[in-house]
């Protein structure tokens, strides 16, 4: 079953589970970089608040076996589980005394999300922007995550600096720090050994849960470890949103073959809502200081 005929028959699927006076449809969703996402929607007029559950994922777990039936129930799992989750609303919001303890940050391009930037608290950092978002629970796998916009920033009463510091001492105490060579981590990974080793040395940063992983860059005292450990300048590569590349400075090839790669890279390999940036970063240890070249 391809992925159009799978979504409709799903969307039938869920509609025939639900509770009576569901309304249960799909919705196509923005998402980073501005690359829309569709996911099914389940709504009464009782409730403020309506979780989206993205096809997406639903579509590979019906690849890899679960039955139709099967996948129908996860979404009403999910979206019981997300409903239960968000306690004591407020105008349609959770009270931020419920969502402070798992608020976290991301980073994502700033050019390519100019518009979205205009609707959440955001705080600029070269040519990417940091934004906020909490976790709510749809299922025993994975969170789903919710973005926190400036209408929630006004009725909870906080700043842009009040949920930096909090996300970013969350991360720290609850995301961890991931910084390896990146054939160990492919092995950790479980993945296949590569045939030769990468020309240059490259080293992977992220967190330890591999998800907006490039956010850890963001953690007091990050870019100082990572060159006490190279004993060098390096250059950061945007992978994706997800991890970062690092490549000690005196191994490297010119700028421009550096610049080259990554945009390839960014091209051909990652997903378009995955991009971080073309760019590449440049960390001075003497001037303690991170730019773009």
């Amino acid at each position: 079953m391809d992925y159009e005929v799978f979504k409709w028959a799903l969307l039938e699927e869920v509609r025939s589970m639900a509770p009576k006076g569901t309304r249960v449809r799909l919705r196509l969703i923005p998402k980073n970089n501005d690359v829309p996402a569709e996911g099914i929607c389940l709504e009464n007029d009782e409730d403020h608040f309506s979780p989206v559950i993205y096809l997406k994922a639903l579509y590979v777990d019906f690849c890899r076996g679960m039955t139709l039936g099967e996948v129908a129930r996860s979404v009403l799992e999910s979206h019981r589980h997300a409903m239960e989750d968000v306690s004591a609303p407020m105008e349609g919001r959770p009270a931020y005394a419920t969502v402070k303890d798992r608020l976290y940050c991301r980073l994502i391009n700033t050019e390519m999300n100019q518009a979205f930037l205009e609707k959440v608290p955001h705080v600029r950092m070269l040519d990417l922007s940091i934004i906020f978002y909490y976790e709510v629970y749809l299922n025993a796998r994975c969170p789903g995550t919710v973005t926190v916009r400036r209408e929630d920033c006004e009725a909870w009463e906080v700043t842009t600096d009040d949920l930096y510091e909090l996300a970013l001492s969350n991360a720290c105490r609850k995301k961890g720090l991931s910084f390896e060579d990146i054939l160990q981590m492919i092995g950790d990974m479980g993945g296949p050994q590569m045939p030769v080793e990468p020309p240059v040395p490259l080293y992977v940063l992220t967190n330890e849960t591999r998800v907006f992983g490039a956010s850890a860059i963001l953690y007091p005292g990050t870019l100082d470890m990572i060159s006490a450990r190279l004993k060098d300048d390096y250059y950061v590569l945007p992978s994706s949103i997800h991890e970062l590349l690092i490549l000690p400075a005196a191994q490297a090839p010119p700028l421009e073959s550096v610049k080259h790669m990554v945009a390839s890279v960014n091209s051909t390999e990652v997903l378009p809502e995955e991009v971080l940036s073309d760019s590449v970063y440049y960390y001075n240890v003497a001037k303690g200081r991170l730019t773009r070249m």
